[in-house]
């Protein structure tokens, strides 16, 4: 017995609907009536129960150079995490858009299945599908792998896969799920189109709940252009109706608007078309079909007609009343029904093969050489003058004879044919082949890389002990030559030189655009090493060479931000950068694509990604043409702005010959203030304005072309305000803290930050999330009640404008010092009294001067600090500090800074956010 799922096949339904969620998720009671109504086993409620709660059931890695992707989805309220970024992704967003399916979870169970064949072998299968797929009518697993794979499965196991008509199935797997109530699915790239994906992913921000809908007057004006001309194209429809992509794209996304929406990208406003209901488009679809029949000339088959199937060529060698006899490559005959031929044709699945050689007299011979041509007339010439032999001037005329009828060119008859003659049979025996083979195999593509001398001699060697002729060098250096490159380094030198020396693609999937359709879809975020030393802009002393990161979009080229710091890369430059991000353009992109550092790997970063609905791309490790983007500006900032200044290091690359005077570390000018600011023009002036080769415009025109022709998107602005300062702010190392209502939250084994919010009864005990300013040590942000709360630190608040690096390397030094034990963390007061006696040199006082560069740019700019500093307040000082004033509760802020006391709104719901991570 076997599960049967429908008799449509995943992402081939005529009347797939795309909208967002359709039912909720269920609760337990709603599951129970679910199960009962599909009379699923207890077996299979179990199964299923238990993948809702544990998946995903593996962690999903990257292995091969496949793509993760961590997808922000709003049906299922997680993060989804998929391997594949051609196939598990694109399923994903299949069944997000889907209204049929009402929940699905990846890598949802692992199963143990014994399994005995017809010859009773016993064979133990252990498996994890990819999706757990629940809707109304039925439920199944999904594993979703490329044809040839399977097909490369099936060789090894035969017993477990084989293939039914268009597609795979194993026949253990279901047998074993069908027990249980559960259908089971093996789906390969050819069972969704990759145009629904993209078109998916436009639309994407027009299913939100803050979307607008569509004003009234537009609607009317489209649905009454419809009527008058039923299908139009985007372009024609923004014209006439005087609309823009956000009022369509709405109404496409609601369902008002019937489109070509698996066929056509809607990134191609002049081929994508609307319709004005469902049977317009199935008779516009039927019309086109019919047309291309009609050009093929498929449907009027004749003799010797040449077409293609599965791209491979047929001939036409004979049509009947009722069947045709084809001609396949390998020139063996079969006959075909005319029916099934027509059937074939109407689908697309035959198409005409127009050779347009067969009709020019001149074809082929461009693949002569000058030599065989200067022959071919000389011969020419001799046949028409009679200056050669009978005997020769009858084979020649032979010749021009059979090219004439076959409508061949006359010099090809008589253009020599030298290279044809001799022994053209192989004159190896079957053993000295297989010995070369096997010698090419042992002692050729293997970790050692030996020669091909050395594999030589081992053929030699056991040629000799087979007792046959051992074949020439020669013969083994052209076998050799025939074995796959990439194949070869991989057996010879491994995956990265493999990598290195493949083959370049510039189109990685020809079906998907490789860098988005839109603006702030994918945006690529990396960190590098500035070529530049940087000088104190109080003692004028060197203080390193800082850390860029830069954040570009990969559609249109543009620098969306930038972040330049003496910091090396880790969480606090990634949220940095967003925060610049959003400061410059009040926007964030769909996908971020990014290295696997532990900065991008990180629970902060991947919780800031869940809240603000960023979706998360890693690329393959080892391969850098993913990141070829983001390595392609670094350079030419460096080549063209950095390496022309003062100070850059390219002459660190032959240190040992330069002299002192032309070390760069004494030819510094510049401060971090300084290149910040030269960076930004060369960034944002200079580079947004020029020319892109690839592009054809600026950087700057195609953006804000991308923006007119995919609409503006202004629900989806984010405000740069306090609310998003906050969320870019690092949590503390255990996010949730237990609220004292005397003393406040404690940070930090000793710190205790306190505010007005705390004193009620109700709030004491509570657990609530807490995050630090990095560039302010007295203050934390604290979520009481749905809204984030500034908590001050009393003791601290002298401090207030020193950095957590700053801090560190205080407590470090009093560490060093003895000044407190290793495993005590100190006091506010201790490390306030020890900053005042202490007098920083050397390495610590170069650190300092760089936390300081880093602190006055950033506050200077309003990206540091998130409550600033009023230079009319009086803090007080340093030395009036009080030993026991960490432990009592802090005074309540002073109206004068009532900036710190300010309660800014947050989700409440994204509190069990911080529980999970």
């Amino acid at each position: 017995m076997r599960i049967l799922i429908g008799s449509a096949r995943f992402g081939m339904q005529e009347s797939w609907s795309l909208q967002l969620g359709g039912a909720k998720m269920l609760d337990q009671r709603s599951l129970v009536a679910l199960l009962d109504n599909l009379g699923t086993p207890p077996a299979g409620r179990a199964m299923i129960q238990r993948a809702r709660e544990e998946a995903p059931v593996r962690k999903v890695q990257s292995r091969g150079g496949n793509v993760l992707t961590f997808y922000q989805s709003r049906k299922m309220s997680r993060t989804i995490q998929t391997e594949s970024r051609h196939l598990e992704f694109s399923a994903a967003i299949g069944h997000e858009f889907d209204h049929e399916v009402i929940e699905y979870y990846m890598q949802p169970s692992a199963l143990n299945i014994e399994f005995i064949d017809d010859e009773g072998e016993v064979h133990q299968i252990d498996h994890t599908p990819d999706i757990l797929v629940i809707t109304e009518r039925a439920i199944w697993f999904e594993e979703w792998k490329p044809w040839d794979r399977v097909e490369k499965r099936a060789l090894r196991f035969p017993w477990r896969y084989r293939v039914l008509g268009d597609h795979w199935v194993s026949a253990p797997v279901e047998d074993y799920l069908a027990k249980r109530g559960i259908g089971y699915r093996i789906l390969t790239e050819h069972d969704i189109p990759q145009v629904r994906v993209e078109n998916a992913l436009m639309l994407e921000d027009y299913f939100t709940p803050d979307s607008p809908d569509c004003p009234v007057k537009v609607e009317e004006a489209v649905k009454e252009l419809l009527r008058a001309e039923p299908f139009q194209t985007l372009s024609d429809l923004y014209e006439k109706a005087q609309c823009g992509p956000d009022e369509v794209f709405s109404l496409i996304a609601s369902g008002t608007l019937v489109s070509d929406f698996d066929t056509r990208s809607l990134s191609e406003p002049r081929k994508f078309c609307v319709y004005r209901d469902s049977a317009v488009r199935l008779f516009e679809h039927a019309m086109v079909g019919r047309a291309k029949n009609n050009i093929t000339g498929i449907v009027n088959i004749a003799t010797n007609t040449k077409i293609s199937y599965d791209g491979r060529p047929h001939e036409v060698t004979f049509v009947g009343a009722q069947t045709v006899t084809l001609k396949n490559e390998a020139d063996r005959l079969f006959e075909l029904p005319l029916e099934t031929l027509q059937e074939l044709a109407a689908r697309g699945s035959i198409t005409m093969v127009d050779d347009p050689d067969a009709h020019d007299p001149f074809h082929g011979l461009a693949d002569l050489s000058e030599k065989q041509l200067r022959i071919a007339v000389e011969r020419q010439k001799c046949l028409v003058n009679g200056n050669i032999s009978d005997r020769t001037k009858r084979r020649f005329t032979a010749r021009l004879t059979a090219a004439k009828e076959m409508g061949v060119n006359e010099l090809h008859a008589l253009v020599p044919r030298f290279s044809d003659r001799g022994n053209r049979q192989p004159r190896l025996t079957l053993k000295a082949d297989e010995l070369i083979d096997e010698s090419i195999q042992k002692h050729f593509l293997n970790k050692s890389a030996p020669s091909i001398k050395y594999a030589y001699l081992q053929l030699q060697h056991a040629c000799n002990e087979a007792g046959i002729r051992p074949p020439s060098y020669e013969t083994l250096r052209k076998r050799v030559a025939e074995v796959n490159r990439q194949h070869a380094d991989l057996a010879r030198h491994g995956k990265r030189m493999a990598y290195q020396r493949g083959d370049l693609v510039d189109v990685l999937y020809a079906d998907t655009p490789v860098h988005g359709s839109r603006a702030f879809q994918y945006v690529h975020i990396d960190h590098t090493v500035l070529d530049m030393e940087v000088l104190s802009a109080e003692t004028n002393k060197t203080l390193g060479r800082p850390t860029l990161s830069l954040a570009i979009d990969a559609y249109t080229r543009r620098i969306l931000g930038l972040y330049l710091s003496f910091d090396p890369p880790s969480t606090k430059s990634t949220m940095m950068l967003i925060r610049d991000m959003v400061q410059r353009y009040k926007r964030l992109p769909q996908f971020l694509v990014v290295d696997n550092g532990p900065d991008f790997r990180s629970d902060d970063f991947r919780l800031l990604c869940e809240l603000m609905r960023i979706n998360i791309r890693y690329r393959p490790a080892a391969r850098a043409r993913h990141g070829a983007v983001m390595e392609r500006i670094f350079g030419a900032l460096h080549s063209e702005y950095v390496h022309n200044l003062a100070g850059n290091t390219k002459l660190t690359k032959y240190v040992r010959l330069a002299t002192k005077s032309f070390l760069p570390a004494n030819l510094a000018e510049w401060t971090l203030e300084l290149i910040y600011h030269g960076i930004c023009f060369w960034a944002f002036e200079y580079y947004d304005s020029l020319d892109h080769t690839v592009l054809g415009m600026s950087p700057r025109e195609a953006y804000e072309k991308s923006i007119v022709a995919t609409g503006a998107r202004e629900h989806r602005i984010v405000p740069y305000s306090r609310d998003f300062q906050i969320l870019t702010c690092p949590s503390v190392e255990r996010v949730l803290r237990t609220i004292d209502m005397q003393r406040g939250v404690k940070v930090n084994s000793n710190y205790w930050y306190w505010c007005q919010e705390m004193r009620s009864q109700s709030v004491h005990g509570m657990k609530v999330p807490v995050r630090y300013d990095p560039f302010d040590i007295s203050t934390v942000f604290v979520g009481i009640k749905g809204k984030w709360v500034a908590a001050t630190c009393k003791s601290l608040a002298p401090m207030r404008s020193m950095t957590t690096e700053e801090q560190k390397l205080y407590s470090t030094e009093m560490l060093e010092r003895k000044i407190t034990r290793k495993d005590v963390t100190p006091s506010p007061q201790l490390l306030a009294e020890f900053i005042q006696s202490c007098k920083p040199a050397g390495i610590m006082q170069k650190q300092l001067e760089r936390q300081k560069a880093n602190r006055d740019l950033y506050n200077s700019i309003n990206q540091g600090a998130v409550i600033k500093l009023d230079k009319g307040i009086v803090t007080t000082s340093i030395s009036s500090i009080r030993p026991s004033e960490d432990l009592e509760p802090a005074d309540p802020i002073s109206e004068a800074d009532s900036s710190a006391s300010d309660a800014f709104a947050f989700d409440e719901n994204t509190i069990p956010s911080f529980e999970k991570v």
